[in-house]
This record gives structure tokens, sequence and C-alpha cells, in this order.
């Protein structure tokens, strides 16, 4: 809308469509007492432990609990671009009142914005890449719009055809789905850890090549398409989403 760039598909990977839950190298896990726990997944966290379990990170432990408390401070909001995926799924409410940003351009809060959903089911395809080893995302099934269910750290996973943001169709993402345009895939490894060759066969020559020639033009930047009244997102232009990455194929010119 607006008249800005028009976005033809988006193509994102490793992107925090629904948020973080903890830091990067952290992961949240639930313990036997049905209580979250972090736990250090490596990466230079210092002390820690492994998925399988044994001494929680201090690091991690004393982290976690910092940006517990401060993430949604007026500070912090203005100044620290990753508090604006933080998404606590044990304090809904707060993140919903205090977070600018993520629950806005997700169309979560009670008064939804249809300009947001029309923009985004306009596209002709939707491709979600997940990194199958990421611990930078936390839940990387954030790259798929998969997040906890409400109250849980670290519990279970809700993917995102069981969740009201897709059966009500908040963003247009059934839209996409219904008409097979939205695509979620898998990438080996970790966080935006590829090869040339990877790209080229996955990104580029599926999605990227047009059977007809025709040049297409690619913008590197964030994990989101442009869903406000300028286009898809900011005046037709994709802004960054923390460490995940996007590329939006326009008309050719």
């Amino acid at each position: 809308g607006g008249g800005g760039l028009k976005v033809k598909q988006l193509i994102t990977l490793g992107g925090q469509h629904q948020g973080v839950a903890s830091i990067p190298g952290c992961e949240a896990m639930t313990g036997p007492d049905g209580n979250g726990t972090v736990a250090s997944t490596g990466g230079g966290t210092g002390g820690g432990q492994d998925k399988a379990g044994g001494p929680v990170s201090l690091f991690c432990k004393a982290a976690e609990a910092a940006i517990g408390t401060a993430v949604y401070s007026p500070f912090v909001r203005s100044s620290v671009v990753q508090a604006q995926y933080f998404k606590d799924p044990a304090h809904l409410p707060s993140y919903l009142a205090h977070n600018p940003f993520l629950p806005d351009i997700n169309n979560e809060k009670a008064e939804k914005n249809p300009v947001y959903k029309t923009n985004l089911a306009a596209l002709e395809r939707l491709v979600l890449i997940r990194f199958s080893e990421d611990t930078t995302v936390v839940p990387r099934d954030s790259s798929w719009f998969g997040w906890y269910a409400s109250g849980a750290r670290g519990g279970k996973i809700v993917p995102l055809r069981q969740q009201a943001m897709y059966t009500e169709d908040w963003l247009g993402l059934r839209a996409l789905d219904q008409r097979g345009a939205l695509i979620m895939s898998d990438c080996p490894g970790q966080h935006m850890q590829f090869s040339e060759e990877w790209f080229k066969v996955n990104v580029v020559d599926k999605y990227l090549r047009s059977d007809d020639g025709a040049r297409a033009t690619a913008r590197a930047s964030g994990s989101g398409a442009d869903v406000s009244e300028g286009g898809v997102r900011e005046s037709g232009h994709l802004s960054m989403r923390g460490g995940g990455a996007g590329i939006a194929a326009r008309a050719p010119v």
C-alpha cells in the first residue's frame, strides 16, 4: 500500500518472528518441578551445562534474572534494540503492555491493524527457514512463528497452525498457507551458519530464479515483511529483526 516498493516474496533465515525467550547461548528448559530453569548450551557462556542436564550456568541464571526485571523498562526499551524481541511466556501481559514493537507488528494486541494482514497476505510467497541447531534464537521454532505454550518457559512448543494468530488469521499467514504460499523449511546447523552452495541451491535456485528469466533483485535485511501502511515493512523496505536475515524479491525492473 501507499505506493511503496512492491514486494513479491519474502524469504527469512533464522528470523525471530515470535521473539526470543532467552539470551543467545542460554536455552530455557523445564525442570522436574515444572518451573523454568535456564541452562547454558555452550557458545562461551562459561560453566554451564549441556542439554542433557547438569549444573545450571550461573552466568545464564544471573543474566536471565537481569533481563526479566529490566527488559521492559523505558531506558532499555528505548536504547537496546534486542529488547524489542524479548518475549517472556510466563509474563505475557507485561510483554503486551510494555513492548512497543513485536506485539504491534504481529497484531497480538486486542485492536488489530487490518493493513498489516492485507499487506502480508499479498505476498506471492513467504519462506521461513529455521536453523535446526539454533541456540541464538530461543526457541528456534520462533523462525516458524512457533512459541511456547502460555506460561511455560522451555516447555511444549505450540506450532503456528495451532495458535490463535493462525486460526483467527491476525497477520494473513493462514491466507498464505491456504493457497500454498507459506513455506517452512530447515537449514542444518547453528544460527546463520550455511555454505554458499547451500544458499545457492536452497534459496537462490529454488525461489529467486524465475522461469522466464526476468531479473529479480534482492535486498538483505531483517526477518519480517513490512506490514505497515507504507508497504510490506517500513515503506516497502525490510527492517532489521535481530540476528536473522531476510530477502525480499521485488518485481523485475
